[in-house]
């Protein structure tokens, strides 16, 4: 249980950081295209 918990946790924080990284990413992409 325990451990489900902290996988289910992990992989919370990776997709949130794969979102962010996507974000900045956009952004970077309509800062240089203007």
């Amino acid at each position: 249980m325990h451990n489900r918990q902290a996988d289910y946790i992990n992989t919370w924080k990776r997709s949130t950081i794969i979102v962010v990284l996507n974000v900045l990413l956009c952004t970077r992409i309509k800062i240089l295209s203007k």
